[in-house]
């Protein structure tokens, strides 16, 4: 039965959610200095930092989760063991603490080998630190207890079919 099933197009379960459009807030800026050092006439040295700030984002109506292993939520109590929400004791408003530490040291050369100013080896390095996208911050949004989740197991079956959206 089930091949005819797959085979004429009834679904074997349905599932429909209701997501919620996420209006987080956040903001993202870095500050940079650069300074060229000129070493000899055949060597510059270039240093830098750049600090870089990224706010957690926040949710006007607070959807956004997070979890923790061994902790009971006391905003949504009936969530299970380790989800966390803004509110619950440690738990900021945007999940996570703001860093302000995020320095990012830069160095670089450039040297003329031969002297001659026709050949140049650079070389640069620094450390960099990456952004959260919002997507990844929006994604808790749009799952329980912030929106409804629905699934309907066994919904094509022949002596369920009446129970998604036909008339008996």
């Amino acid at each position: 039965m089930a091949w005819l099933i797959f085979s004429i197009g009834i679904p074997n379960s349905v599932g429909q959610d209701q997501p919620v459009a996420p209006g987080t807030n956040s903001w993202t800026t870095g500050l940079f200095v650069q300074d060229d050092y000129r070493v000899s006439s055949r060597l510059t040295v270039n240093l830098g930092v750049r600090w870089d700030i990224q706010t957690p984002p926040t949710d006007p109506h607070n959807r956004i989760a997070t979890f923790i292993p061994g902790r009971q939520s006391t905003i949504y109590p009936y969530m299970p063991t380790g989800l966390l929400y803004p509110g619950d004791p440690g738990v900021p408003r945007g999940i996570v603490d703001l860093s302000w530490k995020h320095l990012s040291p830069r160095i670089g050369f450039a040297w003329d080998p031969f002297g001659d100013a026709k050949t140049s080896v650079r070389a640069g390095a620094g450390l960099f630190w990456g952004t959260v996208s919002g997507n990844g911050w929006n994604a808790p949004s749009n799952f329980v207890p912030f929106t409804v989740s629905l699934s309907f197991p066994d919904a094509g079956s022949p002596d369920r079919r009446h129970s998604i959206g036909s008339v008996p």
